[in-house]
């Protein structure tokens, strides 16, 4: 190379070194004004953000005491001290950074004192919350004071904010055109050293420098974003323009749940955005890339974001476009404001509660001011002062619009009116004694409070509420009125009156008090009453009278009371609890009533009755004894009679025969004139008793036409029915509803010849109940009004004439309507002489039961239902045949229970277990073959005799399916029998024990069983007849209970003591006419009990065959272990 190239070479290359040096001079000088550029720019970032914390604490702070002021929790107000503090810190650091700025300065101390005097005003809105209450703050608040602050703080944040964005605006200007000028000279440099060849190295190593150290100021930038990303309390999120994630501070991460590895890179709309607003977010930053329109950049949002778990929370958002070449990268500042939105939320309750309050509030409520002009007033305060908007009171003169005159109609000057004092003065007020004025000139008396409102020590007006108390007043006047006529009327009463307080300790006394105790107010005052009590009754009256006052509950007692003579007499005395509203005892009021008389004749009424009662259990003696008396020796006239009668008709004796029956005849009609004066003496002794059961009416109706036909017939009559056959059920005394209708039936058959006697039933309601009617007519003799005036006395009849024509005692009619009075009925009877009569009983469908009724009627009916194996099953589904087949049947000796279908059937065999059944084959449901079938696939029941009975002549499937044997229709009763008796079992007799005290009843009864193959052991008292059975168990006895040495009671008890003895029946037979402490007596010791001279020899034997009967099917062996010598076929 020659020198002179060298030369070139090295001027080149000095060249080219000086164009280096000039070019990195320039750069550096361009690097350094972009460095200062970006660390400016980076500081008014830092201010910028400085300023959203001071305004955001500085309202958060606003929000917690709102919170404070609305629920009063403390926990509020200690947080307002820690904000203070962040609002002062975040002030001296601004100061700090704007000391190069003298505006911004100024400005800073301007936002400093607004912000002092924001603070100053919360400070005291909170005090006086906490010292005076919500009413207080709120006048605080209503002022204005708190918002005028807030407003100076806000336009001074705004104007600081406006002049920083302003300065970050012309700095990144002058960041960009240094950056422009640094590039222009790197490539005007550049190509003249491309130019120079020789320079080319030194060029490269040049740009290899500056790259460097950009790279190193690239680094040291993103340093300090980085530090100030992690030291931001907000979440700050920075996003591409393609809305991916670049930055995500720890303050977002807390936030949102995210950790940054997981978000870097991402779509911002899939991680915080709720998928409600993804597509409008997406949509927005695309109009921005392709218009540069974006309406949210710069501006303060609250929008609601989502969280990593799903959740959606309130946020702040503010966002702003970073300043970088190329495409566009946003920055967000994100704030949860939830606790802000909460507290916000219970501001809003708290005030609408309060307007609910004010609006709802049935008493007035207004504020004054310290000048008494209105301020605010709620709905009632201007209904009760005849305006109908509040609004239309604002701004007036309160007092003297409604309260310038006092009640008596004087004048009442501002300055003596206490509400007004206590807007001024500062001093609560209340008053219950003065008048507000309407619009229209009227007034009402009022009470009213008045708090006044103090701030700082300074009274600002005061709020009043008031109430119109006219009908209080009214009230109070009437209370006046009325003690006063009370106070009249206790006095003019004859008791002792007297009024305590809650406690019990008297305060009050009537004159007649005082003039019986001759005592004076002093000394009875309180508890001074005890002075005139009987000291021996005193600790006990005293006791009782205290319990009722702690239970607040009606007290009554009689004690001895001493006269101001010192006489002691008896008193009544009663007190009742005053209540108020609330079920609070106010007070209590009592007399005493002086009741000596009384108890003297309640003790002399007690004597009487006693005497009463002795009396009456003699007479219920006696009856007993004339009942046995007389009915012991006509048993055995009525019952030798029969038999006799039986004898002479069987020897062809028809005379004998026919005098026999006279005797018999008459022996009954003596028996039932008996029967008839007991039972009156029984109803007026009250000793008689009603049996209760269901019977369906048409059917007892039917039942009794039967009985009475033959009697109706004696004098030609004819007997007329009118009984709907729907007339249905009722509940009564079956026996004495038929004796009732028989002794009318009767009466109409004997006072009417060749006439017509009409019996009608029907139901009617009347007085909300059901109601049976029977009407007997008849067109026989008739009567008299005169006659019908004592028809229903006893032993009474029309008229001497009557009772010697056709008979009787004239106690029918009277027993009849007692019997009918019993049951809650009666008897009427309308009659016309020469035309007829017409009697009506009139009997509830449902006839009330009293209480000891019903045990009598369980325990005094005599045990005569179905035992298991005793009876004939019937199963038809005609209650024709049904009826037929039990009279038929029941004639024969059986017990009979009745099935209307297959099923009915079927749950009575199982449950009776009867000896026989006869079974109907054609019947609706289940037939008879299904139903022979059951049977006979039941183990427990296919040993039972059945009988079918059809009108189908089908023997061969019967039997096939196991019938016993098979009746066609009509049924032949003889037949019927017939088969029954071959498939009973045999009924070998067995010995029975007569105990009984009468020779002739003994001989007769055993007459009557010696001919019906029994064997006959006679006792003539309950002893000997003890010791017979302990000689010889017998398989039946029969009772008589009146007896001497131990009567059939004892005899029945000590029968049944011996376990060994306890299965033999007893059949009672006696002349006593049983009470229901005699029925109780027997229950469950005997099982039948027979009326002497009320039964005949068919029932005697009838009950004592289906005694044994029962003895042998229910498996209960002979006590001696066999069959007797004496058994008869």
């Amino acid at each position: 190379m020659s020198r002179s190239t060298e030369t070139k070479l090295a001027v080149g290359l000095v060249l080219g070194l000086a164009l280096l040096t000039v070019n990195a001079l320039i750069i550096f000088a361009s690097i350094r004004t972009l460095q200062a550029n970006n660390r400016w720019v980076d500081h008014t970032r830092v201010v910028l953000g400085k300023l959203e914390q001071t305004l955001s604490t500085l309202r958060d702070t606003e929000t917690a005491q709102r919170g404070y002021l609305l629920t009063g929790d403390e926990s509020y107000r200690q947080s307002l001290p820690a904000g203070v503090a962040r609002i002062r810190r975040n002030l001296e650091d601004l100061e700090g950074l704007l000391a190069d700025n003298v505006g911004q300065r100024e400005r800073l101390a301007a936002l400093r004192s607004a912000i002092d005097r924001r603070l100053t005003i919360l400070e005291e809105t909170s005090e006086a919350r906490r010292r005076e209450g919500l009413e207080a703050a709120a006048q605080i608040v209503a002022s204005g004071r708190e918002k005028a602050a807030m407003d100076e703080v806000v336009r001074l944040f705004e104007a600081m904010q406006r002049e920083e964005n302003d300065l970050l605006s012309r700095r990144l200007d002058e960041s960009r055109a240094g950056l422009r000028g640094a590039i222009g000279a790197s490539v005007l440099f550049t190509v003249a050293v491309i130019a120079l060849l020789g320079l080319v190295y030194a060029l490269f190593r040049r740009d290899a420098v500056r790259r460097r150290r950009a790279a190193e100021a690239e680094h040291a930038s993103e340093a300090r974003k980085a530090a100030m990303l992690e030291s931001a309390l907000d979440a700050i999120i920075t996003i591409d323009h393609e809305g991916r994630v670049l930055e995500f501070n720890p303050a977002a991460e807390r936030t949102f749940g995210y950790a940054r590895e997981q978000v870097i890179g991402r779509e911002l709309a899939e991680l915080i955005i709720p998928p409600a607003l993804r597509d409008r977010h997406r949509e927005g930053l695309k109009r921005y890339l392709a218009t540069g329109e974006g309406p949210i950049l710069g501006r303060r949002l609250e929008l609601t974001a989502q969280r990593a778990d799903g959740t959606e929370i309130p946020i702040e958002l503010s966002i702003t476009r970073l300043p970088a070449e190329g495409p566009p990268v946003f920055s967000g500042f994100l704030r949860d404001i939830t606790e802000r939105k909460q507290a916000e939320e219970a501001l809003r309750q708290g005030e609408e509660r309060i307007r609910m309050l004010l609006d709802s509030s049935s008493e007035g409520i207004y504020g004054i001011d310290t000048h008494g002009r209105c301020t605010f007033a709620n709905p009632a305060c201007a209904r009760l002062l005849g305006f109908e908007d509040p609004a239309a009171l604002i701004g007036r003169n309160l007092h003297e619009l409604a309260h310038h005159t006092r009640p008596d109609g004087t004048p009442l000057p501002a300055e003596d009116c206490r509400i007004y004092r206590a807007s001024r003065v500062g001093k609560p007020a209340q008053a219950d004694d003065e008048v507000f004025w309407r619009a229209d000139g009227t007034s009402f008396p009022v009470e009213y409070r008045s708090a006044p409102i103090i701030r700082d020590g300074e009274v600002l007006g005061a709020v009043v509420t008031f109430a119109d108390i006219t009908r209080r007043r009214r009230a109070e006047e009437a209370l006046r009125e009325s003690e006063e006529r009370f106070r009249v009327m206790a006095d003019s009463i004859p008791q002792l009156a007297w009024m305590a307080r809650p406690d019990g300790s008297i305060f009050w006394y009537n004159r007649r008090w005082y003039e019986y105790t001759g005592t004076t107010p002093e000394q009875m005052e309180g508890w001074g009453w005890q002075a005139v009590h009987d000291p021996a009754e005193l600790p006990r009256v005293l006791a009782k009278f205290k319990a009722a006052i702690a239970a607040g509950e009606l007290w009554e007692d009689i004690f001895p009371l001493r006269r101001h003579d010192g006489q002691m007499r008896w008193h009544l005395s009663r007190a009742v609890p005053v209540k108020d509203e609330r079920g609070r005892v106010v007070q209590w009021f009592g007399t005493n009533t002086d009741i000596t008389d009384r108890m003297q004749v309640e003790e002399e009424l007690r004597q009487a009755k006693e005497a009463a009662e002795a009396a009456s259990r003699a007479k219920s003696t006696f009856l007993a004894n004339m009942s046995h008396e007389l009915r012991t020796p006509l048993n055995a006239i009525i019952g030798y009679s029969e038999m006799l009668q039986e004898e002479a008709e069987a020897d062809g004796r028809e005379a004998d025969a026919a005098d026999l029956k006279k005797i018999n005849t008459a022996g009954k009609q003596l028996l039932g004139l008996i029967n008839d004066i007991l039972d009156l003496s029984k109803i007026e002794a009250g000793k008689m008793d009603l049996y209760l059961e269901t019977f369906d009416i048409p059917e007892m109706i039917r039942s009794l036409a039967e009985t009475v036909q033959p009697l109706v017939e004696q004098n030609r009559n004819t007997l007329v029915i009118h009984c709907p056959p729907d007339l249905g059920a009722m509940r009564a005394d079956l026996t004495k509803v038929r004796q009732a209708l028989l002794n009318l039936l009767s009466n109409a058959s004997k006072f009417t010849e060749r006439g017509t006697i009409t019996l009608e039933a029907a139901r009617e309601r009347e007085g909300g109940q059901d109601w049976v009617m029977f009407r007997i007519t008849d067109t026989g003799i008739g009567m008299t009004p005169e006659q019908l005036a004592r028809l229903f006395q006893p032993f009474t009849q029309a008229d001497a004439s009557t009772t010697r024509k056709y008979g009787g005692t004239g106690l029918g009619l009277t027993i009849t309507r007692r019997f009918c009075q019993m049951m809650g009925g009666d008897v009427t009877v309308r009659s016309e002489p020469g035309r007829g009569s017409t009697f009506t009983i009139r009997l509830p469908t449902e006839v009330l039961e009293r209480t000891h009724e019903e045990a009598s009627a369980s325990e005094a009916s005599p045990p005569v239902g179905a035992e298991p194996g005793s009876v004939v099953l019937v199963i038809d589904d005609d209650p024709a045949v049904r009826d037929l087949m039990r009279r038929a049947l029941s004639k024969e000796g059986l017990r009979i229970a009745t099935a209307a279908s297959g099923e009915e059937g079927l749950r009575l065999a199982r449950q009776l277990r009867p000896e026989a059944i006869t079974l109907d084959v054609m019947m609706p449901g289940l037939d008879g073959w299904a139903v022979l079938s059951a049977l006979k696939s039941d183990p427990e029941l296919a040993e039972i005799p059945v009988v079918m009975v059809t009108i189908v002549d089908d023997k061969n499937l019967g039997y096939a399916l196991g019938a016993a044997d098979y009746l066609t229709k009509p049924i032949d009763r003889d037949r019927l029998a017939a088969i029954l008796k071959k498939h009973r079992r045999d009924r070998p007799r067995g010995t029975a024990l007569i105990v009984e005290d009468d020779e002739a009843t003994r001989q007769l009864v055993r007459h009557m069983l010696e001919g019906d193959g029994w064997g006959v052991i006679e006792a003539e008292n309950g002893q000997v007849g003890l010791d017979r059975v302990a000689d010889s168990c017998p398989d039946l006895i029969i009772l008589d209970l009146m007896m001497p040495e131990l009567d059939g009671f004892g005899f029945a008890t000590e029968l049944r003591r011996h376990p060994e003895w306890r299965a033999i029946p007893i059949i009672v037979l006696t002349a006593k006419d049983l009470s229901e402490e005699d029925r109780a007596r027997l229950n469950g010791k005997v099982h039948r009990i027979l009326q002497k001279g009320a039964y005949t020899r068919d029932e005697l034997l009838s009950e004592v065959r289906r005694e044994l009967i029962d003895r042998i099917r229910t498996g209960i062996a002979a006590p001696n272990g066999g069959q007797r010598s004496g058994d008869a076929p």
